[in-house]
């Protein structure tokens, strides 16, 4: 069974602040008042996420909890994956990919992440089409 010290090096280089929580939090409540169970889910457990990482900053033993569903699974899942996407698009731009350019969010997915990240480490001239394809698309 995978535990969250599997992501320990990870996901405390992540900016995990209290206002980043509480922005998980207000994402979760949109998509509650969405009525939308999928959407509902995938917050929950980002909210979980979220949670466990700021409290273990401070209860080490924490680290020691299994991931299950509902308790950030598809979340530490889904920030693997994104991790490796970020990688992709800052290497395609001749930069290194580092924890703490995701502090406004990992969506790579909304095009102003995107430019803010990329506008972070300098990047002045972006492939758009390159990175869309890479994403599969922009959300609106």
């Amino acid at each position: 069974m995978w535990t969250f010290r599997r992501y320990k090096t990870e996901l405390l280089a992540a900016p995990m602040t209290f206002d980043y929580l509480l922005s998980e939090v207000s994402e979760l409540a949109e998509a509650i008042r969405e009525r939308s169970v999928v959407h509902t889910w995938e917050e929950w457990n980002d909210v979980m996420l979220c949670l466990m990482v700021w409290l273990a900053r401070g209860l080490p033993f924490l680290w020691l909890v299994p991931i299950v569903p509902g308790l950030g699974l598809s979340s530490v899942r889904k920030f693997a994956a994104r991790t490796q996407i970020w990688e992709s698009i800052l290497s395609h731009h001749g930069q290194e990919f580092r924890m703490e350019l995701l502090q406004f969010g990992s969506n790579y997915r909304k095009q102003h992440k995107v430019a803010r990240v990329l506008g972070m480490v300098g990047v002045t001239e972006v492939s758009w089409s390159w990175v869309e394809a890479k994403v599969g698309g922009f959300e609106s």
